[in-house]
């Protein structure tokens, strides 16, 4: 084999190797950045969840019947009122 063929096979091989080394170095940063971003979002619907149970009594709610005659009550524009509040975002919304 002639050295100068020699010399392109080990170029070719290191760099299909740092080439593949990149590739994989990329795919364990992106699944960790992932798992990352994954928990900070199941934490903050954890929150959220937490403060919708505090501000929604179980049994006010049960006095809603879901139908039209519900819209003239105070329990209903009580909760009306209070899930608009939660509507608004509270900041910058997950991913952007």
């Amino acid at each position: 084999m002639s050295r100068g063929l020699s010399i392109l096979i080990r170029s070719r091989v290191s760099t299909t190797l740092t080439v593949t080394g990149m590739i994989l170095l990329g795919a364990l940063v992106g699944i960790w950045r992932a798992a990352a971003v994954r928990e900070r979002i199941l934490a903050e619907l954890l929150d959220n969840a937490r403060r919708c149970a505090i501000a929604f009594d179980p049994t006010e709610l049960q006095r809603l019947t879901g139908t039209a005659a519900d819209a003239g009550t105070v329990t209903y524009r009580s909760v009306k009122d209070r899930l608009t509040r939660f509507q608004a975002p509270a900041g910058p919304l997950p991913g952007r």
